[in-house]
């Protein structure tokens, strides 16, 4: 997975890294879930499949329930606009994932034409989540199976850093507004969806909310962002959950935890700026 840095002007990414410790992703998935492991190397993150099979003994393993929340701060806040050609990219990887494979440049000649910028809002979003704590808890004194080919990357001198997902944003909606120059408004081509989808569009509705607007509705949530917390894999197998904290670690002065070394199983984005991750 490759990062583009969008900057840090975005108020929609600013309230999912402060609020929700996220990272979003440049093409969500249905398939991106709590207790996911991911492998870190600088702003490139790759999916090593979920953690429990890698575990010695998983069969045993009581993992604590993932719990769902709506996450009603996200719902209706938008980005800043985004220059025509990514966000039409972006526009069609969300279709894709809700079921309507559409490139973008048939966006740009059929629906948006004359756009300069579109800028997007989710809604009816949702929270999956795993309490850290809980997870930390529940695989206490286990090991990893050090032969499992998932964990190969996370061993050795060229070791990476290993994450486990523990918190997900899902939508099944979105919406698009269109911007020519100097901030006006583009009227959406509405005849041309029909053409553009298609036969796909009996799974997803779609609905012009203003001449500049349209909202896309599929069948089911799709991730769009998510928060993980580092997995401290030893040699021998043994692991922990959670940010090692030494005492004199600066991060944590002036802090309760500068004075109480162990483990610190707080959130965080996958990588720590605002951008999109690419799978």
């Amino acid at each position: 997975m490759g990062f583009l840095n969008c900057g840090e002007h975005d108020p929609w990414m600013k309230l999912l890294m402060e609020q929700y410790q996220a990272s979003v992703v440049r093409t969500p998935q249905s398939g991106i879930l709590p207790l996911l492991m991911l492998a870190r190397d600088g702003d490139r993150i790759e999916r090593r499949g979920e953690i429990v099979p890698v575990i010695e003994g998983s069969e045993s393993v009581n993992l604590p329930p993932t719990q769902t929340d709506v996450a009603a701060s996200i719902s209706g806040e938008r980005t800043r606009e985004i220059k025509a050609k990514l966000s039409l990219e972006l526009t069609a990887k969300f279709l894709q994932a809700l079921g309507v494979p559409v490139p973008g440049a048939s966006l740009n000649a059929q629906l948006f034409n004359g756009a300069r910028s579109l800028s997007f809002e989710v809604s009816d979003v949702r929270q999956l989540r795993v309490d850290p704590n809980e997870l930390g808890k529940a695989l206490a004194g286990r090991r990893i199976d050090l032969d499992h080919p998932s964990v190969e990357v996370f061993l050795g001198k060229n070791r990476v850093d290993a994450l486990v997902i523990t918190r997900v944003l899902t939508s099944p909606k979105f919406a698009v507004h269109a911007s020519a120059d100097s901030g006006q408004s583009v009227e959406v081509d509405v005849n041309g969806i029909k053409d553009l989808i298609g036969e796909a569009s009996i799974k997803v509705d779609w609905k012009a909310t203003s001449k500049s607007s349209i909202t896309f509705t599929g069948p089911s949530h799709v991730t769009f962002a998510f928060s993980c917390v580092p997995l401290n894999l030893r040699d021998d197998g043994s692991f922990t959950i959670g940010l090692e904290i030494r005492p004199d670690d600066a991060r944590w002065a002036h802090t309760e935890q500068s004075q109480s070394p162990g483990l610190l199983r707080k959130e965080a984005p996958a990588v720590p700026e605002p951008g999109l991750l690419e799978w």
